[in-house]
Parts: C-alpha cells; sequence; structure tokens
C-alpha cells in the first residue's frame, strides 16, 4: 500500500517537472486570468478531496483486516472439517493466526475455505 503511494507521489512530481520544463521553453499565450484565491481555494478543495478518498481508502481496508471470519479446513485425504475462526488480515496464504493465538499451517493435502463468522454453517456429513 505504502508503495503504490509513493510510486503515485512520485509519477505526480514527474509530471509536474515535465510540465514545468515545457512551461519554461514556450512561449505564453496571453489567456485571462484566474483569479489567484479562486485558484488557491480550488487548489485546497482537490487536495481535502484527495486527502478524504485516501483516509476513506485505509479506513475502509482496515476494518475488512479486523472482521472476523470463519476458517474451514477440510482434508482432502480423509474427508474431515475443522473449523476456527480469524481475522481476515490474519490470513495469509496456507497459514493463519486464530482469534485465541494459534498458528495454522495447512498440509499439502488440505483445502481452506473462508466464510463470513456470522454465516451459518453447512451441514456436518453424518449428522442428520
Amino acid at each position: 500500500m505504502l508503495g503504490q503511494l509513493l510510486l503515485t507521489i512520485a509519477v505526480v512530481l514527474v509530471a509536474y517537472l515535465v510540465i514545468r520544463g515545457r512551461k519554461a521553453e514556450a512561449p505564453e499565450p496571453p489567456r485571462k486570468a484566474i483569479p489567484p484565491r479562486l485558484a488557491r481555494a480550488a487548489g485546497r478543495a482537490l487536495l481535502g478531496l484527495a486527502a478524504l478518498g485516501v483516509a476513506y481508502f485505509l479506513i475502509d481496508h482496515w476494518s475488512q483486516a479486523r472482521e472476523a471470519v470463519t476458517v474451514q479446513v477440510i482434508n482432502a485425504n480423509t474427508g474431515r472439517i475443522t473449523y476456527f475462526q480469524a481475522r481476515r488480515g490474519d490470513v495469509k496464504g496456507r497459514t493463519f493466526v486464530t482469534l485465541d493465538g494459534q498458528r495454522v499451517m495447512l498440509a499439502d493435502v488440505e483445502r481452506m475455505v473462508l466464510r463470513d463468522a456470522d454465516a451459518p454453517l453447512p451441514p456436518q456429513p453424518g449428522s442428520e
């Protein structure tokens, strides 16, 4: 996430420098001047809007990572199903950390299914 933000800042900086260089080379045609106060106000409004957008996406990403999910681990050889509770942000690849702090690493024969924590669990085989 930080890398994407730095890349965006770098692109904006390069574009600014290119435009500034072209502006120094080319003669400026006569045009209607925008009042400086209006230009500053528009710039501040755009900057504020961008800051609000970034804040929204950071908070949204953080809240999704904190969301509790049910992790269903299925052993492909035996068909045995085990359920765990974890935070969505703690599930990475074939490992996850449960809500009570256990680190679980899946074997090659195990499969993982993520469900919302409040979603009903499917019926267990042989429980009828």
